[in-house]
C-alpha cells in the first residue's frame, strides 16, 4: 500500500510538472500572437493612413494640373482686346470637350460673364469672383447642382492684359466625381471616401455604397458620436487635429464590427479628405500571418500531444521496470516476499485459478546470511 501511495504521489508530482510546462507554453504563444496582432493593427493603420496621404497630394495635384490648364488659357484670351470675342468663345467651347471641367465662363471686369453653352450672367457679387479679381486663383466653397445633385466648385484664375486684372476665366468642377474616382483601385473599391470642411461638414461623398449610413447633410462629428462608434473624447480630439490641418485615424466600433476612418489634409480651402474602410479589408494583406498562426498552432500541438504520448510511454515502461526490479531478490533474481504476495493474489483473481494449483515452498537454512552476503558483496564490486 505504501509503495502504491509513493507511486501515485511522483505520478503526481510528474503531471504538475507537465501541467507546468503546458502553461507556460501557452501563455507563451498567447502572448507572442496578441504581439503579433498588435503589430498587424498597427501596420494597418499606417497603411490606411498612408493611403489617405498619397491620394490627397493626388487630388491636389489634379486640381493644380486643372489650375494651370486655365492659367494657360487665361494668358492666351489675355491678348485680345474683347473677351468675348467669337474666337475666345469657341475657345472654351473646346476647353470642355477636352477637359473634365463642366461650365466654363468668361467675367469681365464688372461682373458679366459668357458660358461655353451661350448663356449669360452677373456674377459680381460671388465671393469667387471677388478674389479673383485681386489676382488670386480661387477654388469657391462646394455648390449642390439643382440639376443633377453632384457637388461642384468653381476654379477660378484672373486674366491679365498689360498687367492688370482685366476679367477672369472660371470653370466648374465636379469634386465629387473625382473624390471617389481616387479610390476605387484601393482595398478593391471596398469603403468610402469624403471631402468635409474643419467644422465637420461634408463637402462631397461616394453615393450609391449600401454600407455608407452618413449622408451629404450629415456632420461626422455628431453622426459618429451619436451613433456610439466613436467616444466623445476620442472624436474631441479628432477635431482638434482636424482644425490644425493634421492626419489622423478614427476606430469606428459597431457591433461586432470595426472600421478605419482616416483623414488628412487637402491644403485646399483647408478641408480634409477621409477615407472610411472596414478593419477586415484593411488588413486583409496581412491574412498570410493568420494563416502561418494556424500552422504554427497545428505544429506545435501534434509536437505537444507526440511528445507527451512518448513521456508517458517511457515513464510506464520505467515504472514498470522498476516495479519488476524491486519484486525480485537482487542476487538470485527470485520473487521476494513482495514479489510472491502480488503474483499470488493475480493467480487468485485470473481464470486460472479455477483449475486448481499446488503451492510449494521450500525452506533453506542459513538462505538469508549467504544471500546477504553475497549480495553486500556484489554491491562492493558493481561500485569497483
Amino acid at each position: 500500500m505504501k509503495k502504491k501511495r509513493i507511486e501515485q504521489n511522483e505520478i503526481k508530482r510528474y503531471f504538475l510538472i507537465i501541467a507546468a510546462f503546458l502553461s507556460f507554453m501557452i501563455l507563451s504563444l498567447l502572448f507572442f500572437l496578441s504581439w503579433l496582432q498588435q503589430d498587424v493593427e498597427v501596420s494597418s493603420r499606417k497603411t490606411v493612413a498612408t493611403n489617405i496621404e498619397r491620394q490627397s497630394y493626388h487630388l491636389k495635384s489634379v486640381l493644380d494640373i486643372q489650375f494651370n490648364y486655365l492659367t494657360g488659357m487665361a494668358s492666351y484670351m489675355g491678348e485680345r482686346e474683347d473677351l468675348f470675342c467669337q474666337e475666345n468663345k469657341r475657345l472654351i467651347q473646346s476647353i470642355v470637350k477636352e477637359q473634365d471641367l463642366n461650365l466654363i465662363g468668361i467675367m469681365k471686369a464688372d461682373g458679366d460673364t459668357y458660358y461655353n453653352n451661350g448663356a449669360r450672367k452677373n456674377v459680381k457679387n460671388r465671393g469667387y469672383f471677388k478674389k479673383v479679381m485681386q489676382g488670386q486663383k480661387i477654388m469657391s466653397p462646394p455648390l449642390e447642382s439643382k440639376v443633377d445633385g453632384r457637388t461642384k466648385v468653381i476654379l477660378a484664375v484672373p486674366i491679365y492684359r498689360n498687367g492688370k486684372v482685366t476679367g477672369a476665366l472660371g470653370a466648374s468642377y465636379n469634386v465629387g466625381a473625382l473624390n471617389q474616382m481616387l479610390f476605387n483601385d484601393i482595398y478593391d473599391g471596398i469603403g468610402f471616401s469624403m471631402i468635409i470642411d474643419t467644422s465637420g461638414k461634408i463637402i462631397s461623398c461616394d453615393s450609391g455604397l449600401s454600407y455608407r449610413k452618413i449622408g451629404i447633410d450629415d456632420n461626422v462629428y455628431d453622426f459618429y458620436t451619436k451613433s456610439g462608434e466613436v467616444a466623445e473624447e476620442t472624436m474631441k480630439s479628432a477635431k482638434a487635429n482636424i482644425k490644425k490641418q493634421k492626419s489622423g485615424i478614427l476606430v469606428l466600433k459597431e457591433k461586432n464590427a470595426m472600421s478605419y476612418l482616416a483623414y488628412g489634409p487637402l491644403h485646399i480651402n483647408n478641408w480634409m479628405l477621409c477615407y472610411m474602410v472596414p478593419q477586415r479589408k484593411a488588413q486583409e494583406e496581412f491574412q498570410f500571418i493568420g494563416n502561418r498562426e494556424v500552422i504554427l498552432f497545428a505544429v506545435i500541438g501534434v509536437g505537444m500531444i507526440t511528445f507527451l504520448i512518448l513521456i508517458f510511454q517511457r515513464t510506464s515502461m520505467k515504472q514498470k521496470k522498476m516495479r519488476e526490479i524491486a519484486s525480485r531478490d537482487g542476487l538470485t533474481q527470485l520473487y521476494n516476499k513482495a514479489g510472491t504476495e502480488q503474483r499470488i493474489k493475480e493467480w487468485l483473481h485470473s481464470d486460472r485459478s479455477k483449475a486448481g494449483a499446488v503451492l510449494m515452498m521450500m525452506d533453506v537454512d542459513y538462505f538469508k546470511q549467504i544471500n546477504d552476503t553475497y549480495w553486500s558483496c556484489s554491491r562492493r564490486q558493481s561500485f569497483i
